[in-house]
């Protein structure tokens, strides 16, 4: 490309103006190899982000060609359509970028806003098969676009035999379920199992206590291991010493988290909602379970322990699913719809 386009990305998992961001798809840095990228920050609180991210938009909206609003995992509606305002009465194109997992209830409490939003947008792009269909029955054009990682950074480990070690990658919040993570820890110790559980991922509004007093009262303190946030590189060493992965979210769409466990060769046991089902064939390259039920969460773990062909086989399978998202296999895709704006 000889004239790159410019750029202006608004999102909320940016640590500095013009740094790298932190949030789990990589998409500034992979366009920056093909784009001029410019960067809003995520400063705190919430309404010095939202004034950052305007005060972004004037500054540099004569040389900006694209923009893309990646808010709608968190601050959502009041951020974009300030922002998507702006685009429109500068003409410049906008790209949503749809990955909340609270979208669903949002447009159904906000169909003026979604129309006006998803109706002036150059391209609509959701990770997520489900959330795809969901805007798409309510009349609205959303393009399929899955997150990516990049293959290379997550070494495949064959376990030939599973043991009852737990590992968990998520944010400590509701949306999660941390809580039965531990409940199921509670129903392998009963069963006789001797299972180790380690968790990993930021803490939020004081959930990761609140998953400590659950594993108090349930006495298995002893078994559970919170470490917090770590790099990818220190929890993928991490993950070397446990075997299945765990997923016990209460909604989702199209997790990296749940990506990166199939890529490193760690069955999955997941629940079954938003998403997931279309990430993972259940028996296939993962075990799907009802949500919020203990009890079918530890029997499919028990399953893979009695099974271990079958661990190995779905573990296998996964990998090669996650290899269908690698950033190689998706980037054609995203410089298509940039440069088509």
């Amino acid at each position: 490309m000889t004239n790159p386009k410019t750029i202006l990305y608004v999102g909320n998992y940016l640590t500095k103006p013009g740094f790298n961001p932190t949030f789990n798809f990589y998409l500034v840095p992979r366009l920056r190899e093909y784009f001029d990228v410019l960067c809003t920050s995520s400063k705190e609180p919430k309404f010095l982000r939202l004034m950052d991210m305007i005060r972004f938009f004037f500054k540099f909206r004569k040389k900006v060609d694209v923009v893309i609003i990646d808010v709608y995992s968190r601050q959502g509606y009041w951020y974009a359509i300030i922002i998507a305002k702006m685009a429109h009465f500068y003409h410049i194109p906008y790209i949503n970028l749809l990955r909340g997992g609270n979208l669903p209830v949002r447009l159904k409490q906000n169909a003026f806003l979604t129309k006006k939003l998803f109706g002036q947008a150059a391209n609509n792009i959701s990770p997520s098969i489900y959330l795809q269909n969901v805007f798409s029955n309510a009349g609205f054009d959303v393009k399929y676009l899955p997150n990516f990682i990049d293959i290379k950074e997550y070494p495949f480990r064959d376990r030939k035999r599973v043991a009852v070690k737990l590992f968990w990658l998520r944010s400590f919040h509701q949306i999660y379920n941390p809580f039965l993570a531990v409940r199921v820890l509670k129903v392998l110790v009963e069963k006789g199992y001797d299972a180790k559980l380690c968790m990993v991922g930021p803490a939020r509004n004081g959930i990761d206590k609140g998953v400590l007093v659950l594993a108090e009262k349930l006495k298995v303190t002893d078994r559970l291991k919170i470490t917090g946030q770590l790099s990818k590189k220190d929890w993928i060493k991490i993950s070397e010493n446990y075997d299945i992965f765990i997923n016990t979210t209460n909604f989702d769409n199209h997790p990296v988290s749940v990506l990166e466990a199939m890529a490193l060769g760690m069955p999955v046991v997941s629940t079954n909602v938003g998403g997931l089902s279309y990430l993972i064939d259940n028996e296939i390259n993962g075990m799907l379970v009802p949500p919020k039920n203990e009890a079918l969460f530890a029997d499919a773990i028990i399953d893979l322990l009695n099974n271990p062909d079958k661990a190995l086989e779905l573990a296998r399978n996964a990998r090669i699913k996650a290899e269908s998202f690698a950033w190689e296999s998706l980037k054609g895709k995203w410089i298509d719809i940039i440069e088509n704006c």
